[in-house]
């Protein structure tokens, strides 16, 4: 054995190395912003959640990457070179030797989904040297609902694209599992879907650590979706302020939009999505969806292609819009306007 191999695992005798992993759009800043704000009783209970720089923001409810920020770069990295390859054991062995009295230790970043083949062929040499097991947590959504939320998002964002055009584009990110399955095994994995435990994320995670969530405090709502008629609302002040092809305006938009949705009350909105378009997007994904309910929920038809929330139907042509929303977001960009001297007219 070499110096550098003994230095790094010197400091990690046995336990769990638990990765939360997303995916993107199922809950993961919320479930992020729980775990941050309980991060000492879950000390008190065996699990270590190491600190990162956006704590501050998770706490407060904001959207942020988690705590697993140099693990995920080093993981979506195809071929890390040496250099890398040691900052991030030094990362990992730094939270190892402070998490006493702690068995078990939990990033968490979706940015780890989208994962290379030989990091992780590497982290797994490096906790079985260790003695540590790794085990993987991996959320799901019904297909058409993952969709349609990562379209809201888009569109909040100020792209513009037809729902059509979206939905018969759409391809399942259920395949990013791949590669965690290829090298720590199916049995390692744990895939639980996000649309049955969305009520309570942090009540329906940390039972997978063993622990209890009964004196557990629950995280505000982060980083909801808009309605179909707060997207109308935002389609049309970003029109009137002419926020298209202007990267600042946009910025400040999308900072104005996220908060007004966050501060309002979420209506239920119905979304409607087409028979073909719902034949379209089963039809791209359907060995996937096969392959998740064989592999994880016993053959058992749990993940569908779209839930009861999904209306099929014929989508009307007009959507009411939301007009307090449209009302708020025309009083501060204005106002945002004024403060930024002019910043809407750079």
């Amino acid at each position: 054995m070499t110096r550098t191999e003994r230095t790094d695992h010197a400091t990690i005798t046995g336990g769990t190395i638990w990765l939360h992993i997303g995916a993107p759009k199922t809950g993961s800043s919320a479930l992020q912003s729980a775990l941050a704000i309980n991060r000492q009783a879950l000390l008190e209970q065996g699990v270590h959640y190491p600190p990162s720089k956006t704590d501050s923001a998770a706490v407060r409810g904001e959207v942020t990457s988690g705590n697993g920020g140099p693990l995920a770069s080093f993981i979506r990295t195809a071929a890390p070179d040496e250099t890398m390859r040691q900052k991030v054991w030094q990362f990992l062995n730094s939270a190892l030797a402070a998490q006493t009295p702690a068995s078990q230790i939990l990033y968490s970043s979706e940015l780890m989904a989208a994962a290379s083949l030989r990091p992780l062929e590497q982290l797994a040499e490096f906790a079985q040297a260790a003695g540590r097991q790794i085990r993987i947590v991996f959320y799901v959504r019904h297909l058409v609902d993952h969709a349609m939320s990562k379209y809201n998002a888009t569109m909040a964002g100020g792209e513009r694209i037809d729902l059509r055009t979206y939905l018969s584009n759409y391809q399942s990110s259920l395949m990013q599992l791949s590669p965690y399955e290829r090298v720590f095994g199916i049995s390692n994995i744990h895939v639980k879907i996000y649309d049955e435990e969305k009520s309570d994320l942090l009540g329906g995670f940390v039972p997978l650590l063993g622990i209890s969530s009964q004196a557990l405090e629950r995280a505000p709502v982060v980083n909801r979706g808009p309605t179909p008629s707060e997207l109308e609302a935002l389609r049309q002040a970003w029109a009137e302020f002419e926020i298209e092809g202007n990267p600042r305006k946009q910025a400040s938009f999308r900072q104005i939009a996220r908060r007004i949705a966050g501060e309002s009350r979420k209506q239920l909105n119905p979304v409607i999505v087409e028979p073909a378009e719902l034949a379209e997007v089963q039809e791209r994904n359907s060995a996937v969806l096969d392959h998740f309910n064989r592999t994880y929920f016993g053959g058992m038809k749990r993940l569908k292609v779209a839930s009861e929330q999904i209306t099929i139907g014929t989508r009307p042509e007009y959507t009411a819009v939301d007009r307090n929303m449209l009302k708020r977001l025309r009083s501060e960009l204005t106002l945002a306007m004024e403060k930024s001297q002019g910043l809407f007219n750079l």
